[in-house]
């Protein structure tokens, strides 16, 4: 066998293990690159969370007009929570049918832990895992709200799932959606109501 003939039986060996494992190598590029986005978003979210509960922490008095229900808008004119996680989170919806931001107030008044007051916008479909005003609150596991204390806490929820560019290759879309929350208590010391 010349030398020919053997360079190009090898070239044809390396294409076919080639067109064996691209498919391997574009699902990983494809699937690194989503699990990247992914995080940031996760991150994004976290700390759009963190910040917004800051802010509501940080009030003397809360306001029902800071808390627009049908408001869905990167800016607003006046003081607005749900604008500001919104604008927080830009791309990210968390707010219309895409998304839902929720602000709650829990206290424990030394018999029972429960949710004083909700303000939310967004798709209703996304529920509050701290509960709903005027029941028993579900707090994060170890987590406990002293006697006479109380907390905020916001909830964020993005509806992106995580496979976008190797979705085709993953065949099922995943989570369909991203979820953040922070707990804070008042800065006031104690929970005020919106009014």
């Amino acid at each position: 066998m010349n030398r020919s003939r053997r360079f190009r039986s090898r070239r044809g060996v390396a294409a076919l293990e080639f067109a064996f494992v691209a498919p391997m190598l574009v699902l990983l590029l494809l699937g690194g690159v989503d699990v990247m986005i992914w995080f940031q978003n996760k991150f994004r979210l976290d700390n759009a969370a963190g910040a917004l509960g800051n802010m509501v922490a940080q009030a003397q008095t809360l306001s029902l007009s800071a808390f627009p229900a049908a408001f869905c808008s990167n800016s607003a004119a006046a003081l607005n929570y749900f604008a500001v996680a919104s604008q927080l989170t830009d791309p990210l919806v968390v707010c219309g049918t895409a998304g839902a931001t929720i602000v709650s107030g829990i206290q424990n008044d030394g018999t029972t832990t429960k949710v004083i007051w909700q303000e939310r916008t967004g798709d209703a479909g996304y529920p509050s895992l701290f509960g709903t005003p005027g029941n028993a609150a579900s707090l994060p596991k170890g987590y406990t709200v002293p006697n006479g204390h109380s907390i905020i806490t916001t909830e964020l929820y993005s509806g992106v799932t995580p496979w976008k560019y190797s979705l085709a290759i993953m065949g099922t879309p995943g989570p369909s959606y991203l979820y953040a929350y922070s707990v804070f208590e008042p800065r006031s010391g104690k929970l005020v109501t919106p009014q």
